[in-house]
């Protein structure tokens, strides 16, 4: 069986379903036997999703190109007449919430990771938000089968779209266990580049404003420096995205913007250093179909403090505090129990590091391949 898999409209590395992209290439390609897996990429992304010793090709399309409204006509117009051209026996878009075409002679498998426009006004400009509202569901409901990340996305599919319960299958996704895992330490040349020093409360997510709550955790961070509950810092790393100068604003006019950290896009060899060094990491997240820092910061033992929407208790389980993400002053309360409560962190820890170890890239693959493999020759 060949199999064909695009990564346009993956964020070069830069996001989640980046993550998602090049971990689950990576599972699949140890799993595939006799089967080919072929990967379609811009130019400019060559190498950022598969690795040489995978054995897989790396096909450029031609006249693909990188904006959004153009690379959405691209896979409407053009990615079938590629799918015959290469002769797949299944087409898989692992970014199906964003990009999938129109039809194709061969069946197509679509990760739909969320909704998330469902849930938050504003969140894309006018263009995405007409596309993802008026256009996407009628594409996802054209597919073969849609995976998706979570049971939390899976209901909102159900609920959005033409296709039936059978045809939407939840593989949970996982963490990088070579780099997050419990023997993860903090690499002091790391903290160094960084310009980290001493105790820090953590988030990692891009600078998009309001979806990422940045505001909120600003807020509570705000209300807790008043108290002599903690004298370290909050740092913050991710890459400017939609509303990122609302964020930059925010920390600008803070009471304590000394004590606020701005990293910028931080790689991922970087990442297991600042979950293992922070006294507490916290997801304020209005709203995410999964969200994978959530998983690696408790795969390095970190204390977990995550909204109480969405995904996020289905990732966390018991291991983790949860807060209104609407409300700084619960937030608030949930950095006080935390940080000023050893024995709890303590705990949290054993249970993070527990909680994380039972999800896994190995599995989430094995999930994937049953689903392309029964509609081979369909």
């Amino acid at each position: 069986m060949k199999i064909g898999i695009p990564t346009f409209g993956c964020d070069a590395g830069k996001s989640g379903i980046s993550r998602y992209v090049i971990e689950l290439i990576k599972a699949m390609s140890d799993q595939r036997g006799d089967d080919v897996i072929e990967v379609l990429g811009l130019p400019a992304e060559n190498g950022i999703f598969t690795s040489p010793e995978q054995g897989i090709e790396t096909i450029n399309p031609p006249l693909i190109v990188e904006k959004p409204p153009l690379s959405i006509l691209w896979h409407l117009t053009m990615m079938p007449h590629v799918v015959k051209q290469r002769g797949y026996d299944v087409l898989f878009c692992p970014a199906g919430n964003r990009r999938l075409p129109w039809n194709s002679p061969c069946p197509v498998v679509g990760t739909v990771h969320d909704m998330s426009w469902l849930h938050m006004d504003g969140k894309y400009d006018r263009f995405r938000t007409v596309y993802l509202t008026k256009l996407l569901p009628a594409l996802v409901g054209r597919l073969a089968k849609a995976l998706t990340v979570s049971e939390s996305s899976k209901r909102d599919i159900l609920a959005n779209t033409p296709l039936a319960g059978e045809d939407v299958i939840v593989t949970h996704i996982a963490m990088d266990s070579e780099l997050y895992n419990a023997n993860t330490a903090v690499d002091p040349e790391v903290m160094k580049r960084l310009n980290i020093t001493g105790e820090y409360i953590f988030y990692v997510s891009r600078l998009e404003h309001p979806g990422k709550n940045h505001a909120t955790l600003i807020r509570a961070f705000e209300k807790m420096c008043k108290t002599d509950t903690f004298g370290g810092n909050l740092v913050l790393a991710g890459g400017n995205f939609l509303g990122a100068e609302a964020v930059h604003k925010i920390v600008a006019e803070s009471p304590v913007r000394d004590r606020i950290k701005m990293l910028g896009f931080v790689k991922d060899e970087n990442l297991p250093s600042l979950f293992a060094g922070a006294s507490v990491f916290v997801f304020p997240s209005f709203y995410e179909g999964f969200g994978i820092p959530v998983l690696e910061a408790m795969a390095c033992g970190a204390p977990v403090i995550a909204s109480d929407c969405s995904s996020l208790p289905e990732v966390g389980g018991d291991a983790v505090s949860y807060f209104d993400p609407s409300s700084a002053d619960q937030l608030c309360e949930r950095l006080i129990e935390l940080l000023g409560n050893p024995e709890l962190r303590a705990s949290r820890k054993a249970a993070s590091i527990a909680r994380a170890s039972t999800f896994s890239w190995e599995r989430t693959a094995e999930q994937t391949w049953s689903v392309l493999r029964s509609l081979e020759g369909k």
